[in-house]
């Protein structure tokens, strides 16, 4: 019996005599080696030599790897398996195992010669490449990337293999490791033999029906596993030399079919243990890793070069003659003595590049000089054969380096300072030039290195942790929209480019748009300066994407969105003027009412859209954001808050970069955190630390191309230095090569230095300093060049420099070409960009401090010129910066004053064109100081113009302190009254803001009185009226054409008595001052004298409300139409949110509640589109109001109020907030599974506010059937004596409300006041059903059974309650619907009729549950327990619908019954 694992095969010794047989018994693995090396070469396995010969190995010894026949011929070959070999093949089909040197093979020759050749192969060989020599197809193969990369995949398997074994050993060096196998086990191979002959590589074949996947295996410690390569079971015992030709020919294209290499995939390769142990006589001379590493190298250089060397550790590699793919064919003894002879003639590594590193070079290699090499025969000698054989070869410079360190490793103390000391810096190695090819593979651009020098690398190192928190952050904040990401730390640090780089990468390939902007500590007045470049240049992007219909969508959905108003972003972003066309941008400005509000809400709509075109998250990256101005603080801020409450704006990602000191207290940027954190949108602080020693390697190795063992000495000393400041050590490196401590190396095409040299050089202590030092070196033009620029910031506009030029006569491009060429400026988008904004400062710094405020303003002066001559206003607000800088300590001529004063007032007015008031402002006060002293007497227009745009402007911006020192100027120094009427209207506006509504109807009426407008103190109800009815004759004999087709009003003094009317109406509302109607006639008057002004709209809107209190419902709904002509006629869309908030209100006694409530949210629309967020509050308001009584969802009615107290609070609306909150505490008591809101009022309330509030502390009370607490908040209601002229719809709710306390009250005390009070509230609702009976009806019926009730009409009550369910179902109020039935059910269970009133009661709770009074509900049925009812829910009772059908038959019974008197 033959040994398990063994196979017979010819005697290859029978060979030489021409006979075969008989059979020997041989190793398995042999087996299985020669038998698939046999089957490439088509040819029978008759040359397997026993094992004592020498030539033991598979391959024939004599042939290079690269001229066996090719894999690829056809099976039709007349060359056949033997018979033996069937089942050995049908194994390896199975398993895709290959050796070694045929996978060299197959990669070789698989490989297209004539797509990898360059032009010198053609133009020296022809252009037959089956015609070129073997040695020369070969060398073009293995150099080509298609084999490389599976040859270093290959490479590193065997190196894993290698490092893992090392690892178990060292971790249990008790244990026996050599020798193990089995799949997954490690096996650390001895250096006895020839390991490339052991070596089987593992592939995936893709394609065809066997297709096999497999997947590299890795251990606990992170090493490959590479699995027992084997594969191969015990074969059959005996093989018979003959099979029948039937069997043959059935098989014969599956023994022949080539494996295309083309369609391998590398899994992992694995050197197997030796058929016999081996032992290595010479082992004890050498270090164990030493040897290994060495073994590896042979095996490599076959990888690489192709080239098959039969050695181990005993016979080194011989190279001779001229062609490195000339080995050595003979199998007699080699001479190694002549073979190194042949070695010392090819001279040093440096003679082979021409340049003798001995002379040129000095102690250049890496900071040490290399030692000689030890070769075998123990000369002195350069090992250079292998090296020089693979550079031949045209291989990367890097394979040969590699190789060669690794085959000198073993020559002791001799051996190369970069020679391997173990295998896990090889695989190291490997690893870099499969992840960089670019960078440690493929040889250096040496043409371009030697013209241009050190070049920075921008990836972006040691920053995983912080970049997969900002992507996190990215995460959350797109689902939840409530989050946003800071990255702070000092200058320098890499906040931008691990946005620009890694991030930006990220969100781009997730399909996510990013817009990115930077702010400038030195272009502050231009407004909104980042984010407007970031915008603008996300529009340019957008017209560049070849084939998108992109620009055109958004077009379109802009247009749809904004209408004209898009002109306002056109002059905030011009690249939008290119999407939506020309013409949009030149529009007539509209009156606004904050024209900054208006901004920030159409920037806010600007990114809904841009999210609804690109269907993906928008991520908003401003830069540098402690420079930011306080008006592009506020727009991010709404942003941030609005960007949590919307639906359309989840999708948007805001995300920052700042340095450290924007985290002070008092620091802008804090403040902002400060307010948007208390709304619940949280901030991600990703802070950036300076880089430790390893991550600065890794930087230092990326950017020179060489490991990172070579570069760690240089980056220890570069770190120390720096730091670890990234913006440091690039310019650090730059400084060393530009001083030639580190240069680039022709002869060894690798960087090298001098690290004593750069040790003791002196270095300053901060980027700053070294950016100085460099520009110092600069020439005095350029030097003085980029000072120019770096007064304009970081970033200038080509056009200004240009200007510059035209006005200083300067040749200032040609000086900042030289700039560029040096790295410190660049040149893009038609700017001048500094390469980091430690460049401008230090730029700047060049300046003396006292001289920058004179060349701030000699440069400001000049772009003046330039403005006025050509007529273009680009540049204005640049130039007035610069001149504003200067101040007027900067003054040469005096005469300039005025002239600098207008041109600052044409500044600020242009601002407030673009929507930034804080600029303005600060343009406007510039302005005055350039006046100087006498400014009042001297320049009094002038004056008088900027002290009331200065005003203005701190109206807007909430600034009090300076608002009355400037208010003050004015009334001081105006030459009469009608001068100082703007100023005391900013005045009587800001005492409006501040809720001080008294002082603001005291001040009014007073100048009212000036202006010739005299109003009474005090007026009876009847004189009242008689006013109303006289205006109403009036309005009757004109029609509405001839109404709003008025003359138009021109004198100056009635209309600013308009404005102050208008600003007393409101205020009279809120106040429920008595006046109120008499201030709404005066302006109807006044229009119909002078003529009609915008102004006018708002009298008559306020009329109606007017008529519609003393019950002309139709005449007020007329004036209601009238009032939307005029603003219409006028375009005063500034009164659009005042006209259709009260308009509604009025139509509310006319069309259905239902149709209303729209009516309220484009109020709302339309009051954030002219920037009046005090309307745009109260049309909210009044929106969530007249949802909840038409009986809307209460969920939906909360989330509603959740919104109008976050935008209360956001934009600091104590008037409204206070209307609100009461309201969302009854819908969070309705409700129920919630806390109850308890908030207390830390503000001062106006009268409307205390009324409401009383009100739903009544009502809920009401509802939730609490008697003491409710007569309490009754009482306090009442006595407020809460009546307005103005009948709100809200109000018609309280009076529905109230009545029904009033009923209940009065049944419970027999109080007449109270009965009194129900009556009026029945009669009143009873005139509003006959207008509006889908609004009232079934309030009135529900009031007037109540009224029954109370008068003990059982009959007729009963009657009542039916008719106001039945009205309240078909008008869809649901809320009504529920209170009626309950309401019912108390009156039918007083009344002693149980049955029925558990009918209404579970009709009752059904409609509350409906309406999602969940809490309501709940309480009945505790309620009904407590009264021993059973649970409502219980389906014991009679049907509802049952009942209410044998009412209503006893109703008509008893109705037709009076009738006929029956």
């Amino acid at each position: 019996m033959d040994p398990p694992g063994r196979f017979l095969m010819e005697d290859p010794r029978n060979k030489k005599k021409g006979c075969i047989g008989p059979w020997v018994c041989v190793d398995e693995d042999r087996a299985v080696s020669k038998v698939t090396h046999c089957l490439r070469e088509k040819r029978r396995p008759l040359d397997i030599e026993d094992n004592v010969a020498k030539s033991e190995s598979p391959f024939d010894s004599s042939r290079s790897l690269s001229s066996t026949s090719s894999p690829v011929e056809s099976p039709s070959s007349n060359a056949t398996a033997p018979p033996s070999t069937f089942s050995v093949l049908e194994k390896f089909h199975e398993t895709r195992q290959i050796p070694l040197r045929e996978w060299i093979s197959l990669a070789i020759s698989s490989i297209d010669v004539s797509q990898c050749a360059n032009r010198s192969h053609f133009s020296t060989y022809g252009e037959d490449v089956s015609s070129w020599p073997e040695n020369v197809k070969t060398s073009v193969a293995v150099s080509s990337e298609a084999f490389l990369m599976p040859a270093l995949k290959v490479a590193i398997s065997l190196a894993d293999q290698i490092c893992g074994a090392e690892r178990i050993q060292l971790d249990s060096s008790s244990e026996q490791i050599h020798g193990s196998r089995g799949t997954g086990s490690f096996y650390l191979p001895d250096t006895g033999y020839d390991w490339a002959e052991r070596t089987m590589v593992r592939s995936t074949f893709s394609g065809g029906e066997n297709q096999i996947t497999s997947t590299p295996l890795s251990d606990s410690r992170g090493y490959l596993q590479t699995p027992d390569l084997r594969g191969v079971q015990t074969m059959p015992k005996s093989i018979s030399p003959d099979l029948s030709a039937s069997k043959k020919d059935e098989n014969e294209n599956d023994l022949h079919t080539p494996i295309q290499f083309s369609s391998v995939s590398i899994c992992d390769a694995q050197i197997l243990p030796p058929l016999q142990n081996v032992s290595c006589s010479r082992k004890n001379i050498f270090d164990d890793d030493a040897c290994r590493i060495y073994s590896l190298g042979l095996v490599f250089f076959e990888i690489f070069s192709g080239v098959q060397q039969h050695c181990g550790i005993e016979d080194p590699p011989i190279f001779f003659g001229n062609d490195p793919l000339e080995c050595n064919h003979d199998d007699s003894a080699i001479d190694l003595n002549s073979a190194l002879k042949i070695l010392d003639e090819l001279g040093s590594d440096d003679e082979l590049f021409g340049d003798s590193l001995e002379e040129n070079n000095g102690d250049f290699c890496n900071g040490k000089r290399n030692k000689s090499r030890r070769t075998w025969n123990g000369t002195r000698k350069s090992n250079l054969g292998s090296r020089k054989g693979l550079k031949l070869q045209q291989l990367p410079y890097s394979i040969s380096t590699l190789i060669e360190n690794m085959l000198n490793c073993i020559d002791g103390d001799f051996r190369g300072d970069d020679s391997y000391h173990a295998m896990k810096d090889v695989r190291s190695d490997l690893q870099l030039m499969i992840d960089k090819p670019s960078k440690f593979l493929h040889d250096l651009d040496v043409d371009k290195l030697s013209r241009i020098g050190l070049q920075l690398d921008d990836s972006l190192l040691g920053r995983e942790n912080e970049f997969s928190a900002l992507r996190d952050s990215y995460h959350r904040s797109v689902l939840s929209g409530d989050e946003f990401a800071i990255i702070s730390g000092p200058s320098g640090i890499g906040k931008s480019v691990l946005v620009e780089t890694k991030f930006a990468s990220f969100v781009k390939s997730a399909g996510g748009v990013i817009l990115t902007g930077k702010f400038d500590q030195l272009q502050q007045t231009r407004p909104f300066f980042a984010i407007a470049s970031a915008f603008n240049d996300y529009c340019i992007n957008l017209l560049c994407e070849e084939g998108s219909t992109s620009a055109a969508q958004l077009k379109f959905e802009l247009l749809k969105t904004f209408g004209r108003d898009s002109q306002y972003l056109v002059k905030l972003i011009p690249g939008l003027s290119i999407i939506l066309g020309p013409s949009i941008g030149n529009g007539s400005e509209q009156a606004c009412v904050d024209v900054q509000k208006r901004i920030e809400y159409l920037l806010r709509r600007f990114i809904e859209v841009i999210c609804n075109c690109s269907m993906a998250p928008v991520t908003l990256f401003l830069d540098d954001l402690q420079w930011a101005d306080c008006a592009s603080l506020n727009i991010i801020a709404d942003l941030l808050l609005t960007s949590g409450s919307m639906q359309q704006t989840r999708n948007f990602y805001f995300l920052c970069c700042v340095r450290d000191e924007a985290f002070d207290q008092n620091h802008p940027f804090q403040t902002m955190i400060s307010r948007v954190k208390l709304f619940g949108v949280r901030p991600t602080v990703i802070p950036l630390s300076f880089m430790g020693k390893d991550v600065l390697n890794e930087m230092v190795s990326n950017i020179l191309c060489l490991s990172p063992r070579y570069t760690r000495p240089l980056a220890d000393i570069i770190h120390h230095k720096t730091k670890g400041n990234p913006l440091f050590v690039n310019q650090l490196l730059l400084s060393l090569n530009k001083d030639g401590l580190l240069r680039f190396s022709l002869g060894r095409r690798k960087w090298e230095w001098d690290e004593e040299k750069i040790q003791s050089r002196g270095i300053p202590d901060d980027v700053a300093s070294l950016f100085t030092n460099a520009i110092g070196q600069l020439s005095p033009d350029v030097k003085s060049a980029m000072s120019v620029l770096s007064c304009f910031g970081v970033s200038t506009d080509v056009i200004l420099v240009e200007a510059l030029e035209t006005s200083l006569g300067l040749k200032l491009r040609e000086s900042l070409d030289v700039a560029i060429s040096e790295g410190f400026v660049d040149k893009r988008d038609g700017k001048y960009v500094f390469c980091h904004d430690r460049v401008q400062e230090a730029c700047y710094n060049i300046v003396k401090v006292e001289d920058r405020g004179l060349d701030h303003f000699q440069y400001g002066l000049a772009l003046c010129n330039y403005t006025i001559a050509n007529g273009d206003d680009r540049l204005l607000l640049i130039a007035m910066d610069q001149v504003n800088r200067g101040g007027p300590t900067a003054l040469a001529d005096s005469g300039q004053s005025r002239l600098i004063a207008s041109l600052n007032l044409r500044a600020g007015n242009k601002a407030i064109e673009m929507s930034d008031i804080a600029s303005a402002s600060r343009l406007f006060h510039h302005g005055i100081s350039f006046l100087r002293e006498n400014n009042w007497r001297d320049y009094y227009d002038l004056s008088l113009q900027l002290h009331e745009r200065s005003a203005t402007c701190f109206l807007a911006l909430g600034d009090l302190s300076n608002l009355e020192i400037t208010i003050k100027q004015i009334l001081d120094f105006a030459h009469s009254f009608e001068d100082t009427l703007n100023a005391v209207y900013i005045t009587i506006c800001a005492l409006f803001n501040a809720s001080k509504l008294q002082l603001v109807i005291g001040k009014g009426l007073s100048i009212l009185t000036q202006l010739g407008e005299c109003l009474p103190e005090s007026v009876s109800d009847f004189q009242k009226n008689t006013l109303v009815t006289d205006m109403i004759v009036k309005l009757n004999r004109l029609s509405d054409d001839e109404l709003l087709n008025y003359k138009m009003m021109t004198e100056h003094s009635k209309i600013m008595a308009l404005k102050f009317l208008a600003k007393l109406e409101i205020t009279m509302i809120l106040t429920n001052h008595s006046l109120y109607p008499i201030v709404t006639i005066k302006i109807i008057e006044i229009s119909l004298l002078y003529g009609m002004n915008p102004l006018s709209a708002v009298g008559f809107v306020h009329f109606g409300c007017v008529m519609t209190k003393i019950g002309r419902f139709r005449e007020g709904y007329r004036c209601v139409k009238l009032c939307r002509g005029l603003v219409d006629r006028f375009e005063s869309k500034e009164l659009n949110g005042e006209v259709m908030n009260f308009s509604s209100h009025v139509a509310a006694f006319i069309e259905p509640v239902q149709s209303i409530v729209d009516s309220f949210l484009q109020g709302y629309k339309r009051s954030l589109e002219a920037g009046d967020l005090s309307n745009a509050a109260m049309n909210f308001l009044f929106h969530c109001i007249s949802m909840y009584w038409a009986g809307s969802r209460l969920d939906f009615v909360k989330k509603l109020l959740d919104k109008g107290v976050r935008f209360c609070k956001q934009q600091n609306h104590l008037n409204y907030l206070s209307s609100i909150l009461p309201l969302l505490r009854t819908v969070t008591e309705l409700i129920g599974n919630e806390d109850n809101l308890q908030e207390r009022h830390t503000f001062e309330e106006h009268h409307l506010a205390y009324a409401t509030r009383m009100f739903q502390n009544m009502y809920a009370a009401f509802i939730f059937r609490r008697y003491d607490e409710m007569k309490t908040h009754a009482d306090k209601y009442f006595e407020s004596n809460f009546q307005q002229w103005t009948v709100l719809y809200s109000v018609s709710c309280q009076t529905f409300i109230g009545g029904l306390v009033a009923f209940w009250i009065c049944r419970r005390s027999n109080d007449s006041v109270w009965a009194d009070r129900g009556f009026r509230a029945m009669s009143t609702l009873k005139q509003w059903a006959a207008s509006s009976e889908w609004n009232f009806s079934d309030k009135f019926y529900l009031l007037e059974a109540e009224y029954y009730f109370s008068s003990s009409q059982f009959d007729n009550a009963l009657s009542s309650y039916n008719k106001a369910i039945a009205c309240a179902k078909q008008h869809k109020f649901v809320n009504d619907e529920a209170l009626a039935n309950e309401l019912a059910g108390h009156f039918l269970l007083q009344s002693g009729r149980q049955d029925l009133a558990q009918a209404y009661m579970s009709r009752a709770h059904e409609k509350y549950l409906s309406w999602g009074a969940h809490n309501k509900a709940a309480e009945m049925n505790i309620r009904s327990k407590d009264e021993g009812f059973p649970d409502y829910l219980s389906n014991d009772s009679l049907s509802f619908w049952d009942v209410f059908a044998e009412n209503e038959k006893c109703v008509r019974k008893r109705e037709y019954t009076t009738q006929f008197n029956i």
